[in-house]
């Protein structure tokens, strides 16, 4: 594996003599020097190649016991943030190659190296999982290390494949050193690999392969994952409200337009969580709205359901509606009062009420009509939502929203869905939008009081006389 991807990446980079010279001094020596054990100490020597040659022999030579007490560790991390931050490939090539080979000496042993915090240097307070990881995310920005984060996911991937456990229950110790990294843990900044990498569509396979790591180390705690994934960070300002459950809204609100299968693990992930996590904690992290940042005025909530809305704008992209339906569908049923209540009340952004999720819904809903997907599990969560509060609905159904950025135009989702009827050439979508629109016409004339009642077969029944869902036959 790591001869693979080593001759794949120094073929294409092509690197001059010099360019491995170029990462500044990381600390390394002879065996005397890593044998002193951890040390704040610099030791300088120029050629990477030479010192991760030295390095690799140290490895090969002596048992892990040896190398867990020196400095090697230390030396090979500082190396991989010398390599990130110089934007050197061909020397993430080479120090990818030391960690790969000390992870293939002893899985076990390193795993719980990783775990063991970082006592001093810029990276204090750090477990060295955690290190690992933020290279990883350092890799993604700008210009991107395509060599670092090929070889810190591979070590990282057979890490995972040997223990797992271990390795997840590191990913989860949250920073409590002072500074920028402070409360994040690695999942959280696993997330935001995701959602750097999201933006890219050339990245779609680089995308996925972190996706798919980022869901099997979560899988291996699911529960410990999604407790830790609903608290919010306590770092600074830029972290305020934040956690892991909205970062990965906002990486759905990304893939759910053009990688439906990185839109599959986010949505199942994002299940685990609604399904394990019934408590006040995970309400407020899916219903609270955000105070700061690029998604302020917006819940979690929100997000998934404008990722609804990206996808519903794409042809053919049935799957990923179902999965973003299903999700929202699963939320309704676990905390029904207030997720009605989250798309039901407007949303504020620029001190301007502009839309509401209802009629963000309905958005979805219209687009998904002239893209040729599927629309029935959509009608079903709007009739749920009629169900549950149609007192509410009856309001929120009627109202003008503003539809642009000037606030010139505006109409009631009622009205949209009026306006496509006539359109629609698939019987079976019409009828399904009929009954939504005569359901929503009708229900001001609804008593609530006469006509939801406790028994079930009077229930249906009554829903049937006001048209609340459309006929059995569909």
């Amino acid at each position: 594996m790591v001869e693979e991807w080593v001759s794949q990446f120094e073929d294409s980079l092509e690197p001059e003599a010099s360019s491995l010279d170029s990462v500044r001094p990381i600390q390394l020596t002879t065996e005397r020097d890593l044998d002193k054990g951890p040390t704040t100490e610099i030791f300088t020597l120029k050629n990477t190649a030479t010192l991760a040659k030295q390095l690799g022999e140290f490895i090969s030579d002596n048992p892990f016991d040896r190398l867990a007490n020196s400095s090697l560790l230390q030396c090979i991390t500082q190396g991989l943030d010398c390599a990130v931050g110089t934007m050197n490939g061909p020397a993430s090539i080479l120090i990818g190659q030391l960690m790969y080979q000390l992870a293939r000496k002893d899985p076990k042993a390193l795993v719980t190296l990783l775990g063991k915090p970082i006592g001093f240097g810029e990276f204090a307070g750090q477990n060295t999982a955690y290190v690992w990881i933020r290279e990883l995310y350092l890799a993604t920005l700008g210009q991107r290390n395509d060599s670092a984060i090929i070889a810190i996911h591979t070590v990282l991937a057979y890490l995972m494949a040997q223990e797992s456990h271990d390795l997840a229950t590191h990913f989860l110790v949250r920073n409590t050193a002072e500074g920028s990294e402070k409360g994040k843990n690695s999942f959280y900044v696993m997330a935001q690999i995701v959602n750097e990498l999201a933006h890219s569509h050339d990245l779609m396979p680089t995308t996925s392969m972190m996706a798919t790591l980022l869901e099997s180390s979560s899988a291996q705690s699911p529960e410990a994952f999604a407790q830790d994934a609903i608290k919010e960070l306590n770092g600074g300002l830029l972290l305020k409200g934040k956690h892991t459950l909205y970062m990965l809204a906002s990486v759905l609100k990304e893939v759910a337009k053009d990688n439906p299968p990185v839109a599959k693990i986010i949505c199942s992930m994002i299940n685990r969580i609604v399904t394990t996590q019934q408590s006040k904690d995970s309400e407020s992290a899916f219903f609270k709205i955000a105070a700061f940042g690029e998604f302020k005025g917006l819940s979690t909530t929100h997000l998934i359901v404008t990722s609804l809305v990206s996808a519903s704008y794409i042809s053919k992209n049935q799957q990923v509606i179902a999965d973003i339906t299903n999700t929202l569908t699963q939320l309704h049923q676990v905390a029904p009062e207030q997720f009605a209540r989250s798309l039901i009340d407007p949303i504020t952004r620029d001190k301007r009420a502009t839309t509401n999720g209802i009629s963000l819904l309905v958005q979805s809903l219209i687009a998904a009509l002239d893209h040729g997907n599927k629309i029935e599990a959509m009608v079903d969560l709007l009739f749920f939502l009629t169900k549950h509060d149609p007192n509410a609905m009856s309001t929120v159904c009627k109202k003008d929203i503003v539809l642009d950025s000037e606030g010139q135009e505006s109409i009631s989702p009622l009205a949209r869905l009026e306006t496509v009827v006539h359109r629609i050439t698939d019987e079976q979508n019409k009828t399904l939008i009929e009954h939504l629109i005569r359901t929503w016409s009708g229900l001001h004339q609804m008593n609530r009081n006469r006509f939801f009642m406790t028994s079930e077969a009077t229930y249906d029944e009554s829903l049937s006389r006001v048209e609340l869902k459309p006929n059995s036959s569909r």
